[in-house]
């Protein structure tokens, strides 16, 4: 019951957050189908892993919710090497930006 309670806060609080700068980010460079079809794959992927590694380490769920509501992390930090599956459509979008980070 606990552990539910708290993979829905790590959701609302880390995870949707994440999934919409992204999102935005991808539409406002106009990103076509198949790039947007591999990062709701990579969300999908990346957004059960996260609640996850949220419940294993809380401190590390606290800690990065913060930092991203704060606007201390780039959301697409919290993404970047916990699923296999953001890498194409992270690359894309970081080359988008100019080789920056996303």
């Amino acid at each position: 019951m606990i552990a539910d309670l708290f993979a829905s806060l790590i959701a609302f609080f880390l995870v949707d957050p994440v999934e919409a700068e992204l999102r935005a980010r991808f539409a406002s460079l106009n990103a076509p189908p198949a790039i947007i079809a591999q990062m709701q794959a990579c969300m999908v992927d990346a957004g059960a892993q996260i609640v996850q590694r949220a419940v294993d380490q809380p401190v590390w769920a606290v800690r990065s919710s913060v930092a991203v509501g704060l606007g201390l992390t780039d959301p697409a930090d919290i993404v970047i090497g916990i699923s296999p599956a953001c890498q194409a459509p992270l690359a894309w979008l970081s080359a988008r930006n100019g080789g920056e980070n996303v």
